[in-house]
């Protein structure tokens, strides 16, 4: 079954071609494909703080990205998951949240050239790699009163980095910090956006497959 999904307000939405079974009162569901129908009805899911989750139905389900789906613009985005020798992973406080360093893609720039220029920007590391792709996110955001969808591809990184960690402030972001791997349900999640745990436990999957 083809579903995509994404992320308002750290709560989902999926655009299937059929409505779920055993619906119930706490979830949101629009059947239609029209841009303003679906805004309003992304207004009703923002201001109900009772609604958990929304289906937007479409029977005759494009095999297209979200945001044609949707007609709605989309940035792309790079970031990654970075792990020093010590098994630790790097995350940044910005905004209230844990997060990890991620940024939107320059002209003429690819994916994992982003990733790895908005860590470094980021946080200070001065040494870092790529080992391999892990996922990719999509949340919902709204800026001057018009929709958008934010695409991040993420990478796992390596960095053999000792040296101070510094927080890029012009960026929002107060703590630079390495969270051990048995810490970060306890002190992550619970301070994190759904996208970040997407990512963390795509790549606890990736760890078990290996």
């Amino acid at each position: 079954k083809q579903m995509y999904n994404f992320f308002f307000n750290n709560k989902p939405i999926y655009i299937t071609h059929t409505i779920p079974k055993n619906i119930k009162d706490n979830i949101i569901t629009c059947q239609s494909n029209d841009k303003e129908i679906i805004e309003k009805y992304f207004k009703l899911f923002e201001k109900d703080t009772e609604k958990k989750c929304m289906y937007i139905i479409i029977k005759d389900l494009p095999k297209l990205t979200t945001n044609k789906i949707l007609h709605f613009n989309v940035l792309k985005a790079a970031g990654g998951l970075v792990e020093n020798e010590a098994e630790k992973y790097l995350f940044i406080f910005k905004n209230g949240h844990w997060d990890l360093p991620k940024g939107h893609i320059d002209n003429n720039e690819t994916k994992k050239e982003t990733a790895i220029r908005e860590v470094k920007e980021e946080t200070g590391i001065k040494e870092l790699s790529i080992n391999y792709y892990i996922t990719l996110t999509r949340h919902l955001f709204k800026r001057n009163n018009q929709y958008f969808i934010k695409e991040t591809s993420w990478y796992k990184m390596f960095t053999p980095y000792t040296k101070q960690l510094i927080p890029q402030l012009s960026e929002g972001i107060s703590i630079v910090k390495w969270i051990s791997k048995h810490q970060i349900k306890k002190y992550i999640y619970p301070y994190t956006y759904q996208t970040i745990i997407e990512v963390l436990e795509k790549e606890q999957k990736k760890q078990i497959i290996v």
